[in-house]
């Protein structure tokens, strides 16, 4: 009889398993020229910031003219991706790269790297060949102050992050020595920089870390403590700050930082060949790192490579060890740009992808040169679903926010005209493009008010709050791991449960019902 009760919750479960990704918004905007959409914040009313490197005049959606030979445009778009408002940050010659932070007053603090002097709306001195420029402007974009770091050479800003007092930490590659508001000397050609500013922008602290060789950063987040993690590529053997060498041409380079400056500790994670650009996904117990890899299993990489490059990421605890590792790809080259712990447990990658289905990528390109490529793991590292997004272009993707029930908003340029899943024409010759896409995967949930599962999430077990017939309980990926024929109430373990989501099927009066369940 048990097997009867397995086999008839194997096809309820082929019945209820889905796997549906739609567009459900999206638009693009740009100028005649190039305008390379690059990064974005989504506000907590539904509310995005788009923003990248414009090389536009007044032309297309741009109402604003340029100051020099690239500027940084910046759009609020409303919830439902219509434009709020516009404004364009330069001076007379190049801006780009910005990185944007809402603040508590409605604001925002936009962080550019910047090569103009004093000219446009750039009010403040540079002190190098190129320098972070920092502005805080309002909910409406008018310029409230502006600050310029740095010293005699080049500084860059990749990320901003607020701390509980509400001083900021600026996240910024440099490679200057001491001098102009750069108060330690370079460790190597180019080092992380990250400086601690107070809620008006007035420097309170700025630290250097770096080897004898090129380090760079590329991410920064905060955990649950306020420490600080810097994720980065190295091409460092020990020295300088770096207690580790290096397995290949270069690697990733995490490094945890307190909130007054003090490294705690650093890792050195990669193959024999370039493992870089790792993106940082954080929780109250992990840290995740997602990055571009060509090595093969070599180093600390366990897996092989699918193809010319795939995206390598690693599950840490918080003090550095590694949890697991997982290698994911095409044939051809993919790479992420971002990455995302849901509300649900699931990691969302956005990554660019130049390979057709093959290895662990289900779809085609569409007829493009590369495509976004929406990757969702579970905490665990299995691979659970992706999704294919693009034109006849070339699409590159930037940002990933999670917006609610299931919602995500990916966000980067394209240059693709109507075809593939992009319904406007193109502007120019690259346009910001922004996408919502709704995620139905896994096992639908059809809830019964009357009957409760507690507690939800769980670490032990749980139950339900009354009897029911022929529980049944089912992974994300429609595998049974467990059927009890008749249920009373009793709690269920799941201390040999891997940690992940899982759904609880059971029937009630001839109605069947699935109720979710995070297990940490």
């Amino acid at each position: 009889m048990k097997s009867i009760k397995i086999v008839f919750a194997i096809f309820f479960s082929s019945i209820i398993i889905a796997q549906e990704i739609t567009i459900t918004n999206q638009s693009t905007f740009g100028g005649g020229q190039v305008d390379f959409g690059m990064k974005s914040f989504l506000n907590t009313d539904g509310s995005v910031i788009i923003s990248g490197r414009s090389l536009s005049g007044i032309s297309g959606d741009k109402t604003l003219a340029s100051y020099g030979s690239s500027d940084v445009w910046l759009l609020k778009l409303n919830s439902d991706f219509s434009l709020a408002w516009q404004i364009v940050l330069g001076g007379n010659d190049a801006e780009s790269n910005p990185v944007v932070l809402a603040t508590n007053d409605g604001g925002y603090l936009v962080g550019v790297s910047s090569v103009s002097p004093i000219s446009g709306n750039k009010s403040v001195a540079s002190f190098g060949l190129s320098d972070v420029w920092l502005i805080k402007i309002d909910g409406n974009g008018v310029i409230q102050w502006q600050y310029s770091y740095g010293g005699t050479l080049e500084e860059s800003i990749e990320s901003i992050q607020e701390l509980s007092n509400g001083d900021f930490i600026l996240g910024c590659t440099s490679d200057s020595p001491i001098s102009g508001n750069k108060s330690e000397n370079s460790q190597g050609s180019r080092d992380y920089w990250i400086v601690k500013i107070d809620s008006d922008g007035m420097l309170i602290w700025d630290k250097t870390f770096g080897g004898s060789a090129s380090d760079v950063i590329v991410d920064m987040k905060l955990d649950n403590d306020f420490n600080i993690i810097l994720s980065g590529h190295s091409f460092s053997n020990i020295s300088g700050n770096k207690t580790e060498n290096s397995y290949g041409s270069r690697d990733y380079w995490v490094v945890k930082v307190n909130q007054f400056g003090s490294i705690l500790w650093d890792k050195t994670l990669g193959g024999d060949l370039a493992d870089e650009y790792p993106y940082l996904g954080v929780t109250e117990n992990f840290y995740y790192i997602s990055g571009y890899s060509d090595s093969d299993i070599s180093g600390i990489k366990t897996e092989n490579s699918n193809g010319a490059q795939d995206i390598w990421t690693l599950k840490l605890d918080y003090a550095g060890n590694i949890i697991w590792d997982r290698t994911i790809g095409g044939s051809g080259v993919d790479g992420p740009s971002s990455i995302v712990v849901t509300q649900d447990d699931q990691l969302l990658i956005a990554a660019n992808s130049m390979s057709d289905a093959s290895g662990d990528k289900t779809e085609n390109m569409y007829n493009g040169s590369q495509d976004f490529w929406l990757v969702s793991l579970d905490t665990n590292g299995n691979f659970l679903w992706d999704k294919t997004i693009g034109g006849n272009g070339l699409d590159a993707v930037h940002s990933l926010h999670e917006k609610a029930d299931n919602n995500y908003i990916l966000f980067g340029y394209s240059d693709s005209n109507i075809s593939g899943d992009k319904d406007e024409v193109c502007r120019g010759a690259e346009d910001y493009w922004i996408v919502e896409v709704s995620s139905n995967v896994g096992i639908g949930e059809q809830n019964s008010d009357q009957i409760a599962l507690f507690p939800n999430p769980t670490s032990e077990g749980f139950r339900l709050n009354q009897a029911v017939n022929s529980l049944t309980i089912v992974t994300l990926d429609g595998r049974v791991i467990s059927v009890i024929e008749k249920y009373n109430g009793e709690f269920i373990s799941t201390e040999n449960f891997v940690g992940g989501i899982y759904f609880v099927q059971f029937e009630v009066d001839g109605i069947y019902y699935s109720k979710k369940v995070v297990v940490r």
